[in-house]
């Protein structure tokens, strides 16, 4: 059983009104499929908000794809690994993108080809996992409309809501307040900057919105910036976490050393 064919493609996905950021923001997903003896796998990655998916493609078509045809689906891990070292002097960046699209692709095949979910394949550990709200709540709609995507997230089932903070750092925390009142003690709410702030805005605001019992606050500054994630989780009551903008697991090591994230939140899209 071989690779016998691989296409790779690109999806230009516009954000939701209700989370967009700025006129034109969008997703770019670049996709692969993997067919093997009558089945295939999907996998993709994306970027957010630029238009560099051609650049991950062309990656893909003239190195990537040309060493995993007539090779095993089943060898996920050694195609990972071999991949890695190929491109190694590349560093974390597109190539990890490419990366991702044919591990996600794999894994998809692989479990396929043994009648399984993909969570089985992946060594589920548990049947449930705690779900939470997030993709209506951008920075630019109205308190109102906020408050009421909210609520709509509660009456569907969700105890938990994350709302998007950065941009209007004098209304964030009436943002805030408001939609506390509305879904009541009961409900956890997340914020996430989006690495917008530096530190001390960062630790200005989580101070300022403690009072509304937030659970995590989510990529307050530069994913890069180790030191100031350490010091907020040291100054701040909720957990600070982040980590979907980090490209390898080693990117990881530093930050759960130093205690930086409460949580960790990598990206299969880029890790894999």
């Amino acid at each position: 059983m071989s690779i016998e064919r691989v296409e790779t493609w690109i999806l230009r996905v516009p954000f939701m009104r209700t989370s967009a950021d700025f006129d034109d923001a969008h997703h770019e997903l670049i996709g692969v499929t993997v067919h093997a003896d009558g089945l295939s796998g999907m996998g993709y990655s994306f970027i957010t908000d630029t238009a560099g998916g051609t650049a991950v493609k062309a990656l893909l078509d003239d190195l990537l794809v040309p060493r995993i045809l007539g090779r095993s689906p089943l060898e996920v891990e050694r195609i990972w690994h071999e991949l890695d070292v190929l491109t190694h002097r590349m560093g974390t960046g597109i190539n990890r993108f490419a990366m991702a699209a044919i591990d996600i692709a794999l894994w998809d095949l692989k479990a396929k080809m043994h009648g399984n979910p993909l969570s089985v394949e992946l060594g589920r550990l548990t049947d449930s996992v705690p779900v939470y709200g997030s993709g209506k709540a951008g920075n630019r709609l109205d308190i109102d409309e906020l408050v009421q995507l909210s609520t709509d997230y509660v009456e569907e089932g969700f105890n938990a809501v994350k709302i998007r903070v950065g941009l209007e750092l004098d209304e964030d925390p009436r943002r805030l307040a408001a939609v506390r009142n509305a879904v009541g003690p009961d409900i956890r709410i997340m914020i996430d900057a989006n690495e917008r702030l530096d530190r001390p805005t960062a630790l200005w605001l989580g101070q300022r919105v403690a009072d509304q019992d937030i659970y995590w606050f989510e990529e307050p500054v530069l994913s890069t910036d180790l030191e100031s994630h350490a010091f907020l989780a040291a100054q701040l009551p909720m957990s600070v976490t982040g980590g979907e903008h980090h490209c390898s697991a080693a990117e990881f090591q530093p930050y759960l050393a130093r205690g930086a994230f409460g949580i960790v939140q990598p990206n299969v899209c880029m890790v894999g």
